[in-house]
């Protein structure tokens, strides 16, 4: 069982409002512009704009966190975790204003 971590409110806020370009930019994946938005090369009916997406597939949609948690099966707490870094694997998150 894993071990809960209490954050803060701008904990969550920081980790969910990061630019998911710069997620899928630092783990290596390529994303398309498309329009006014971007689209994830390796699932395009992901389209995504800052920290939020959409995937026209399923109907899911949500934060950076979210997308972790979807796409990378990822926990919550290690989304936050990951999210909060500031950077990953040597390439710094941008965040949305």
């Amino acid at each position: 069982m894993s071990k809960f971590i209490p954050f803060t409110e701008e904990e969550i806020y920081v980790a969910a409002h990061t630019e998911i370009k710069s997620i899928l930019d630092a783990k290596g994946e390529k994303s398309e512009r498309s329009g006014t938005e971007w689209m994830w090369a390796a699932n395009h009916s992901v389209k995504f704009r800052g920290h939020i997406f959409y995937d026209h597939s399923t109907g899911d949609k949500g934060t950076a966190i979210d997308f972790l948690c979807t796409f990378f099966n990822m926990r919550f707490q290690d989304a936050v975790c990951t999210l909060n870094c500031k950077d990953y694997n040597g390439i710094e998150f941008e965040r949305s204003r």
